[in-house]
């Protein structure tokens, strides 16, 4: 109850993204469901949420007015190699680059 009310997320999720992922069902709610697109966990994120980004480069459209919207109270973390755990990340070996260039 006092979570709650002191505006805490008590059901934070974590939401995965993979830009390789080439499974059918793509939730983001595993990595065997990763979204392929950081953008779309970012818009699906709310406070208190983690999103785990797998290596890879990553652009956020194909629009010149395209750009990666970061909240607040969500946290962005890379270096995942597609079926890591948080204790597994390596962001030396696991590049993940947020990438301005546009989507080709």
């Amino acid at each position: 109850m006092l979570a709650v009310c002191l505006g805490f997320n008590v059901s934070a999720r974590t939401w995965y993204v993979n830009q390789n992922n080439a499974a059918t069902l793509k939730n983001g709610h595993y990595w065997l469901a990763a979204l392929q697109n950081l953008t779309q966990a970012l818009d699906s994120a709310i406070a208190g949420d983690t999103i785990c980004v797998a290596a890879g480069n990553y652009v956020p459209g194909n629009s010149t007015n395209s750009t990666f919207t970061l909240k607040n109270q969500v946290i962005v973390l890379g270096g995942y190699s597609s079926t890591d755990t948080t204790a597994a990340r390596n962001f030396r070996t696991n590049k993940t680059i947020l990438s301005g260039q546009l989507a080709t």
